[in-house]
């Protein structure tokens, strides 16, 4: 699994966003999830 890498002073958080709405990827919610703590 490959993660997008936040910009200079932004905040990663929002890339969640994405994980909520598009249903094919729930799959790798707690992967994600670990990835943004």
């Amino acid at each position: 699994m490959s993660l997008m890498e936040a910009s200079k002073d932004v905040d990663p958080a929002w890339f969640g966003l994405g994980v909520l709405l598009h249903r094919p990827y729930a799959h790798q919610r707690l992967e994600f999830l670990k990835y943004l703590e």
